[in-house]
């Protein structure tokens, strides 16, 4: 009898099955989580905002980030390769990608309005 926790979810449990039948080899049984594929988050639920006074008559739109001109090439891993056309970096508080044949820029806010610390990406499938 095998009375491990791992196996049967309770403390102190004995477990009797397939394990004993193979003389006592342990089966392990792996669960993998999935995603589904129609979930998303809604971005303009999640990215921070500017802190504005209230009463201050001041325009949440007053300032536009326009262009970043560059990285921190400081920064351990900020240049990820996403696509064989998309790179993105970290500037600050933001997410950059950037078409590398455009060179358009496409800009995500941090969640809490502070620095990103840092990125990686991951593959799928590989």
């Amino acid at each position: 009898m095998d009375t491990s926790e791992e196996q049967s979810g309770a403390p102190n449990a004995a477990v009797e099955g397939p394990e004993e039948e193979q003389g006592g080899a342990e089966m392990e049984e792996t669960q993998t989580q999935t995603i589904p594929e129609d979930m998303y988050y809604n971005y303009e639920d999640l990215y921070s905002r500017p802190f504005i006074t209230p009463n201050s008559n001041i325009p949440t739109d007053l300032l536009q980030l326009i262009h970043s001109f560059g990285y921190d090439c400081h920064r351990r891993n900020n240049l990820q390769l996403l696509d064989e056309q998309t790179l993105a970096f970290v500037a600050g508080n933001l997410l950059i990608l950037l078409d590398v044949q455009s060179k358009e820029q496409r800009y995500l806010r941090s969640c809490s309005g502070g620095g990103i610390g840092t990125i990686m990406v991951a593959y799928a499938g590989v």
